[in-house]
Order: structure tokens, then C-alpha cells, then sequence
């Protein structure tokens, strides 16, 4: 048996906005855990969590970061590896689970 998803909260920032990239949606956990493992290996923060909109699914976020521009950062980090669109979102606080 596969091993019980593990959605992780994001880190807290101090008040005030915070922004994410939603990388990719999962329909299965093991391959959202794959890819925040590969996030994570670049030293960039991540995190998992189910869709709010549809929670058989898991989403992986990049972040979170205090400004726009912080995550526009990290998302040129990570962009020539995903080969797709990402935009960059605030996050909700406190996130879905």
C-alpha cells in the first residue's frame, strides 16, 4: 500500500502578502512528492497541497515568497526544467488543506 499523502503547509511569513506559483496539479500524491523533491533539491522553498476546488487532487506550489518579484526569481530558476506557462499567485492564508 502507498504511503499516506503527506500535504505539507507552507512555511509562515510574516504578515503582509505572499505570493506563490502553482507549478502542477496530481492527480496521485507520489508524483506531487516527486516534484516538490525537485524544487526542494534547487534550494527553492515548496510546498504540497490539496486543490481547494477539488480535493482528490494535489497541487505543488512554489514559494512562499514575500513579493512578486521574489517569486519571479525563482520561477526563471525553475522554468527551463518545466517547459510551461507558470503564474504567479498570491497565496491564500491560511492555505486549504
Amino acid at each position: 500500500s502507498s504511503p499516506e499523502p503527506k500535504v505539507t503547509v507552507p512555511p509562515s511569513k510574516p504578515q503582509g502578502e505572499r505570493y506563490g506559483v502553482l507549478v502542477r496539479e496530481y492527480r496521485k500524491y507520489p508524483p506531487a512528492a516527486r516534484m516538490l523533491s525537485r524544487i526542494k533539491k534547487r534550494g527553492l522553498p515548496g510546498f504540497v497541497q490539496r486543490d481547494p476546488r477539488d480535493s482528490s487532487r494535489f497541487q505543488v506550489w512554489l514559494g512562499p515568497f514575500s513579493s512578486r518579484d521574489e517569486a519571479q526569481a525563482a520561477v526563471k530558476k525553475l522554468r527551463a526544467k518545466l517547459k510551461k506557462p507558470i503564474k504567479i499567485e498570491q497565496i491564500e492564508n491560511p492555505v486549504p488543506k
